[in-house]
């Protein structure tokens, strides 16, 4: 009988304009996202290989080690291929970072940063998901009990002595299927494209961050199909379950993650990055003040060069702890804001998806972590590396050997951390679908069907 139920509603939905509708936007939106966003990672992995060239050249056309010291080293972290998936905060992570002996550390723009992207939204696949599929979820399913009430079809099934219980599972199950194959055959059809037009290729464990992603996807729609079922046992009529559901998705969707932010500037307050910019201007030049008075005192070239010197250490050793005090600061806030923000099914599959494709607030920390201090330590230990005696009779200085600077690489921590970080945000999704579907039987049971 639950096979019969499961069938029926499975024929019922491929059948009805809505499910035509649902499919071909979900085909254009998906696999066009993944096409596009393919495109786009491939035009990116072109322009840094042809930055991080043309730095080189740069570098060796530098006068001598002097001028490198001054100017120092500028180079950009290697594109996510993950980020067609989710965008989340890659472009961020892609400027362009210059370490220097002489100066603080340095986050520039991203020379291959498409304009668009910032105007609007991505388009990626987490975005379409996150947006329009729940929305399609919701409007999937938000007449499945009120509507057929209101055409007596509901009252018919029951009167065969069909378990409730029974009946909900099967609008379940057929409801997921349904939409579930449409947005796999979309997201099927882009990765396929993808692969033929372009050559986009994965790592194994790449794959695996994938499945886990589809997976998350399947959930966080599933919890807006529960949402609307749920909804849909409250009421007895398909209007009011419409309004009801969309009101619902506009809070869920739009209202908490984007009010949670503010909320969590009020409780943990963040200077702006403008005040410790504007700070770290004012400690460079206290310092110098200082130096300019010492070196003025009838000092040897040593001295004064030594002062020089400490005044740079004293300057760096200062910026670093207002520096480290922002990070620890814009830390905690991010953390209150993400805890607060996982009331909503919304976020939970945003943290889920930018986290298995590491794209995420984690990968963000970790990538300011390696800038400030594992990629500064490595550029200073590097210098004697770096400094390569003159070959030529006209030159005194000391020139460059760029085949010993260090490699600005960023590593991704192991596949079973990234996937352990996401668990969280995975099972919250798992708790969202138990909760609304134990509403919905708990409300269907008692359902008057008349």
């Amino acid at each position: 009988m639950f096979t019969v139920l499961v069938k029926k509603e499975i024929l019922n939905n491929i059948l009805s304009f809505r499910f035509a509708v649902t499919f071909l936007l979900l085909f254009l939106l998906i696999s066009g996202s993944v096409i596009m966003m393919a495109a786009n990672h491939q035009k990116q992995v072109r322009d840094y290989s042809s930055a991080k060239a043309a730095y080189r050249q740069r570098v060796k056309q530098m006068r001598d080690f002097n001028e490198f010291q001054i100017f120092g080293m500028t180079d950009r972290r290697r594109p996510n291929p993950l980020s067609i998936f989710a965008m989340g905060l890659e472009a961020d992570m892609s400027r362009s970072v210059t370490n220097s002996e002489w100066r603080n550390v340095e986050i520039g723009g991203t020379p291959y940063a498409n304009p668009l992207f910032a105007l609007f939204a991505t388009p990626d696949v987490t975005f379409i998901v996150n947006i329009v599929v729940s929305l399609l979820a919701i409007l999937f399913v938000f007449d499945a009990i009120s509507g057929e009430r209101e055409e007596e079809t509901l009252k018919l099934i029951l009167s065969n002595s069909v378990p409730r219980d029974m009946v909900l599972m099967s609008k379940c199950v057929g409801s997921l299927a349904s939409l579930s194959a449409a947005f796999l055959i979309s997201l099927g059809v882009g990765l396929l494209a993808a692969r033929v037009t372009m050559s986009v290729v994965f790592a194994p464990s790449q794959w695996l961050r994938i499945g886990m992603l589809i997976l998350a996807s399947l959930l966080y729609i599933s919890t807006f199909l529960m949402l609307g079922l749920f909804i849909s046992a409250c009421v007895h009529k398909s209007g009011t379950s419409l309004m009801i559901s969309l009101l619902a998705w506009v809070i869920l969707v739009l209202g908490i993650p984007n009010v949670v932010p503010i909320v969590a500037k009020q409780v943990a307050p963040l200077e702006s990055s403008q005040k410790m910019a504007s700070e770290m201007r004012a400690i460079e030049q206290e310092e110098w003040d200082k130096a300019r008075q010492e070196m003025r005192s009838g000092r040897t070239r040593e001295e004064r060069l030594r002062v020089a010197t400490e005044t740079r250490w004293t300057i760096e050793d200062r910026s670093e702890a207002i520096s480290d005090s922002y990070r620890n600061k814009f830390i905690r806030q991010s953390s209150v804001a993400r805890m607060m923000s996982r009331i909503s099914p919304s976020a939970c599959f945003t943290y889920a998806s930018t986290t298995l494709a590491w794209t995420g607030v984690d990968a963000y920390e970790a990538f300011i972590r390696y800038v400030y201090d594992d990629f500064r330590t490595q550029f200073k230990k590097s210098l004697p590396e770096i400094r390569k005696p003159s070959q030529s009779q006209g030159q005194s200085s000391d020139q460059v050997d760029v085949t010993k600077l260090p490699e600005f690489a960023p590593k991704e921590p192991a596949t079973g951390r990234i996937l352990s970080n996401s668990f969280m945000d995975i099972g919250l999704l798992f708790f969202y679908n138990a909760l609304f579907f134990l509403g919905a039987f708990v409300k269907f049971l008692r359902y008057d069907v008349k």
